[in-house]
């Protein structure tokens, strides 16, 4: 994947989730729905077991990779701030043992390393 390429998208992914969020967390504010138990389930969608697949058969080769950027972004967020989001409180002791988010990195790391 063109290293440009990648960094717009993931940038878009990330603009993209704080645009949902928002966009939910208004939601649940207007509808007097406790945060803690929909918005997490709302914002971070199953683009795993779902997305995945449907990328990989819609659009080929390309767009599964691109999905699989969009989910990097969606693991990284769902495992900090999705945490943060169920706890109602500050979690770095629960992000840090969270195995995806230090394999994710890594792999970005890799990825920009070449």
């Amino acid at each position: 994947m063109d290293p440009a390429a990648l960094t717009a998208l993931t940038l878009a992914s990330f603009v993209a989730y704080g645009a949902v969020t928002l966009v939910i967390w208004g939601l649940a504010k207007v509808g007097r729905l406790n945060t803690r138990t929909y918005m997490a389930p709302l914002i971070f969608g199953n683009t795993g077991n779902l997305g995945l697949p449907l990328a990989l058969f819609a659009f080929g080769e390309a767009g599964l990779s691109n999905a699989i950027v969009v989910f990097a972004v969606m693991a990284i967020l769902s495992f900090t701030f999705g945490i943060w989001l169920v706890s109602g409180e500050g979690a770095l002791g629960k992000v840090i043992r969270e195995p995806l988010v230090a394999a994710t990195l890594l792999g970005a790391l890799f990825l920009w390393q070449g």
